[in-house]
């Protein structure tokens, strides 16, 4: 007889056990035991709440992912902040040695004063050590949390620190239960550099034409399907900057690179690529635009024009001068540049963006800017620093732990460097050889705008000419007031050289002659 009055209340019993277990699809999501699901809400909120301060008792620490870009800036920054920093190499690069020279070991990164140090992925055993095999997202997280809970920390942030952290970084984010951390349905657009063409062109904006291409045989066919001039470019979908990177002026070149690329040779991130790009050749000035993305959008810092020096192949670098991020000339690159990292979902951290423009006298604009390539990472060549050593209270790095984070970023009211100027020199090995003897270098540090310099090679080693970004032999940073700026880079120019002597002579294809027109 009681059970038409009690039918509505199972009724609304079977809407609340529906009403627990969604509640438990939403808790499982971020991580809650299952337990939870006999509970109230309330006492679910009050074990949430529990939680939360659990992790306030706990150090607030951030993770470094394959340290490299300006790695010692960045753990300052996190050292100021009284976090704990984590060092964690995903790709030790093995076998590329080229590349690998710039990528600091663990027992460097431990007396530099990082906290701790994971993963330290090897080759498979029976391996060869020059391919690599993957990186365990999967295990390296379990890692994570198990130190989390060992040493009472609290991984606020995964950030990259070099191109082959990219990839990993924002799925390690997602699996440690952070939620700042960039969209993770265009995480092979950050990378591969096919997909990322695909995925900005789909955002509207221009990219050059480009096709995969298997084999050395096909190319033929893609130039007369794109309808590409001579030179083209042939590179491989997985590199960064200029390695792997060939201007072909023939179709036989241009098959011959492909070849190199697919046949078994490993990647600059030593894994074997399925297909090479052949692309479009972009002409125009080459720049490298890097901005900050927070959840108040993208914030572009600094900006810079290359000088290069393109022949016989390759592009080499000469210098790269800031610019000014806020003049008119510059507008379009900047604008283009803000959605590229959007089309690719940067949405925490940095973003390095390189591209071509041409030069509008008519506008006094460059205009038609085109991606080569974007990084959701810092810029190398110590182009933060620089950056930093310009602009009146801006702290880069400050800055990029707080964009990974989540939290405000404290921006200068201006990016424009005003009188003051900043230029990366490159140095080069114009001959291969062995050198005897490095002129000019003992002069750098007495220049007025001297910043910093690197030497690669000394007096003795065996170089090649210099092709790429990994085999030149030095770099020079200056910063100051304009002109000094350049006359201090018309003294290294002409009193800087490395002499060598001649091994093979097969391997001198000419020499690299002249000062530059600065």
């Amino acid at each position: 007889m009681m059970l038409p009055t009690l039918y509505p209340l199972l009724l609304s019993f079977g809407f609340i056990a529906r009403y627990h277990n969604l509640d438990l699809r939403l808790h499982k999501a971020r991580g809650a035991v299952g337990w939870l699901s006999r509970t109230h809400p309330r006492t679910m909120e009050k074990v949430s709440q529990l939680r939360l301060a659990q992790d306030d008792t706990a150090k607030d620490a951030i993770l470094i992912l394959d340290p490299s870009t300006e790695w010692r800036e960045v753990l300052n920054a996190i050292k100021l902040k009284g976090m704990a920093a984590i060092a964690g190499i995903c790709n030790p690069l093995e076998g590329r040695d080229d590349i690998a020279q710039f990528m600091p070991n663990e027992a460097t990164l431990r007396e530099a004063g990082f906290d701790f140090v994971l993963f330290n992925a090897s080759p498979t055993p029976g391996g060869s050590p020059s391919i690599f095999n993957g990186f365990d997202v999967y295990s390296s997280a379990q890692q994570v949390k198990l130190l989390e809970k060992e040493k009472d920390i609290k991984v606020r942030s995964v950030i990259p620190s070099a191109e082959t952290a990219v990839e990993y970084c924002d799925v390690l984010a997602s699996l440690l239960g952070i939620s700042s951390h960039n969209s993770l349905n265009t995480v092979l657009a950050r990378r591969d550099k096919a997909i990322m063409k695909e995925c900005v062109a789909d955002a509207g904006l221009r990219v050059a034409k480009f096709a995969r291409v298997k084999q050395a045989c096909d190319v033929p066919n893609v130039i007369s399907d794109l309808s590409l001039q001579f030179p083209i470019v042939i590179k491989t979908p997985q590199g960064f900057s200029t390695t792997d990177v060939y201007i072909c002026d023939d179709e036989n070149d241009a098959m011959s690179k492909v070849g190199i690329i697919v046949n078994g040779r490993a990647a600059p991130d030593c894994r074997i690529p399925m297909f090479a790009l052949a692309e479009e050749y972009i002409g125009g000035k080459e720049f490298a635009v890097n901005m900050i993305s927070t959840t108040d959008g993208i914030e572009c810092t600094d900006a810079w024009l290359y000088r290069k020096d393109v022949g016989e192949g390759v592009a080499r670098y000469i210098s790269a001068d800031m610019m000014d991020p806020g003049e008119k000339k510059l507008e379009k690159v900047v604008a283009y540049a803000k959605q590229v990292a959007a089309a690719v979902g940067i949405l925490y951290g940095a973003a390095h963006l390189e591209l071509k423009a041409s030069y509008c006298k008519e506008k006094k604009q460059y205009i038609n800017p085109c991606m080569i390539e974007i990084g959701a990472r810092l810029s190398g060549g110590r182009k933060t620093t620089l950056t930093q050593a310009v602009i009146e209270g801006w702290q880069p790095f400050q800055a990029l732990i707080d964009a990974h984070c989540g939290n405000k970023v404290k921006f200068p009211l201006s990016f424009s460097p005003g009188e003051q100027h900043a230029r990366h020199l490159f140095l080069p090995h114009r001959l291969s050889g062995r050198i005897t003897e490095i002129r000019g270098a003992d002069r750098f540090e007495s220049l007025s705008t001297y910043h910093s310099h690197f030497l690669l090679a000394k007096v003795g080693d065996v170089v090649e000419r210099t092709t790429d970004i990994t085999s030149f032999g030095g770099f020079v940073w200056l910063a100051g007031p304009r002109q000094a700026v350049e006359d201090d880079a018309r003294a290294v120019w002409e009193t800087f050289s490395f002499q060598t002597e001649p091994i093979e002579k097969e391997s001198n294809v000419g020499e690299i002659s002249g000062v530059p027109n600065m």
